[in-house]
């Protein structure tokens, strides 16, 4: 402050000193949290959010906002302009009504279909939190939205596998079912005609014709036999 003589000239100024030192190693280890957070937060491809219910506004990180760019500046809109970009038939999860009345906890999560700004479907799954005012009553949501896009596709890719192996031991099981079948019928008529050949009564027309009968169905069965042995090496690689 200026301090000035009887004809108004400053003679002399008038101040004070703050150490702020320990504000500034505050502000700066606050910075540095933020930052290890928002390492976190992109590591792990979330975008936080927060829904005030009073006003209908949100507030987004542009992770949040389902694209693919991880940025850390907040937005902020109408909460059904961002919901928009959700899926029709998935909107329904997402209404407020739905997160009240589904939470465990004040705690509520689900997943969802969203279609990125440029066209792109992607997975997200939100988690988020209830805050209440002292009358109990909901007044704002809290939560992270995650990209979950590649665990669907591994999921789905898993299904498909297991639906082609449980397809695959069902073919096999008719197979197996179906061949103890066929067996069966060349192996009876073989030890029938081996019966028929032991007896001494047969004239040499009958036998022969018991012996052309037991070869063929001795092939047969060795067909068969060879068919489940294919088998068998496929299922061994």
């Amino acid at each position: 402050i200026p301090y000035r003589d009887s004809q108004g000239e400053v003679v002399r100024w008038i101040g004070t000193c703050t150490d702020i030192d320990e504000r500034k190693m505050a502000l700066k280890a606050l910075q540095d949290k933020q930052n290890q957070l928002d390492l976190a937060i992109n590591a792990a491809q979330m975008g936080i959010w927060e829904l005030d219910l009073e006003t209908n506004q949100a507030y987004y990180s542009r992770a949040a906002e389902f694209t693919s760019n991880n940025e850390r500046v907040i937005h902020s809109g109408d909460y059904s302009v961002l919901l928009k970009m959700v899926q029709r038939d998935d909107q329904a999860l997402l209404s407020v009504e739905k997160c009240v009345a589904s939470a465990v906890n004040d705690n509520f999560g689900c997943e969802f279909r969203a279609v990125m700004q440029n066209g792109e479907l992607k997975w997200i799954q939100s988690h988020c939190h209830l805050v209440r005012n002292n009358e109990s009553q909901v007044v704002r949501l809290v939560g992270v939205n995650i990209d979950i896009t590649d665990r669907k596709h591994f999921e789905h890719e898993l299904k498909h596998a297991r639906d082609a192996a449980e397809e695959a031991n069902r073919a096999k099981s008719a197979f197996l079912a179906n061949m103890s079948h066929e067996i069966r019928t060349p192996l009876g008529a073989v030890g029938g005609f081996s019966e028929v050949l032991a007896s001494d009564d047969l004239k040499a027309q009958e036998k022969k014709e018991a012996m052309v009968a037991m070869r063929r169905n001795g092939d047969q069965l060795a067909h068969l036999i060879n068919d489940i042995l294919d088998l068998a090496k496929v299922e061994a690689g």
